[in-house]
């Protein structure tokens, strides 16, 4: 879309937003599953990390089916903040 404009041009190609949930720049979506990282969410049919999944719906369609947060998502956010605050205080890393 040029600036400051409202429609879409012809030339532009429409791309869908990107999956925080499964392929990265490292691995697509064709390794994930045929390594079997991943599977592919029952709602919605996106290719999601195994450790994403809860109950086999990915984080957004368990978000807009039970108005709460996954608990796959909140599990694997507390695990990336003790890692990143290992050793900070105490040995779990959590702060006091």
């Amino acid at each position: 879309m040029g600036y400051m404009s409202r429609k879409p041009t012809s030339n532009e190609i429409f791309s869908s937003p990107p999956n925080p949930w499964g392929a990265n720049e490292l691995e697509d979506d064709f390794f994930l599953l045929t390594n079997g990282k991943a599977l592919k969410c029952i709602p919605c049919g996106r290719v999601v990390r195994k450790c994403y999944l809860q109950d086999g719906i990915c984080p957004d369609c368990y978000k807009k089916q039970k108005g709460v947060v996954s608990p796959a998502i909140a599990r694997v956010e507390k695990e990336k903040r003790r890692s990143y605050n290992w050793g900070a205080s105490g040995e779990d890393g959590e702060a006091d």
